[in-house]
């Protein structure tokens, strides 16, 4: 979807703009449909990992945080730049709460029997990512 609304907004600039900045523009629906679809299929997502992680308390938190990101994620999607103030409250919201939910399960995933040590490679690395495009952030 997020294709898709870039191709429907002419002049959007991929490494000059926000993303949230196609919520608004030509292809608004399918970014705004997009994450909030998105957000929603997250939702049973995080439930399932926590049941999958348990008995360990650090997967269950980690999946527990996923779904508040989840539910962030889809608020984008409904708040957009349009809403002004709120839509940066959820944004924020969303990415801080999406990366303490990664920071949290690098270690389950990496230890769980059910799920492929791999992911939790995987995950360590999204979270490196993260923080280090965080770091480099300029308001």
């Amino acid at each position: 979807m997020w294709l898709a609304a870039i191709a429907s907004t002419p002049g959007y600039r991929v490494f000059e703009q926000w993303v949230s900045d196609l919520g608004v523009g030509g292809g608004a629906a399918y970014f705004n449909g997009g994450v909030i679809v998105a957000g929603i299929l997250a939702i049973p997502f995080g439930v399932t990992l926590a049941l999958v992680l348990r008995p360990s308390r650090l997967g269950i938190l980690g999946s527990a945080f996923l779904v508040v990101a989840a539910v962030f994620l889809t608020t984008v999607g409904i708040f957009t730049e349009n809403a002004g103030r709120l839509h940066g409250i959820v944004s924020v919201s969303f990415f801080l709460s999406a990366l303490l939910a990664l920071s949290l399960l690098v270690w389950p995933l990496y230890r769980s029997t059910a799920i492929a040590s791999w992911t939790g490679i995987l995950t360590a690395a999204f979270v490196i990512v993260e923080v280090l495009m965080a770091m480099s952030f300029r308001a």
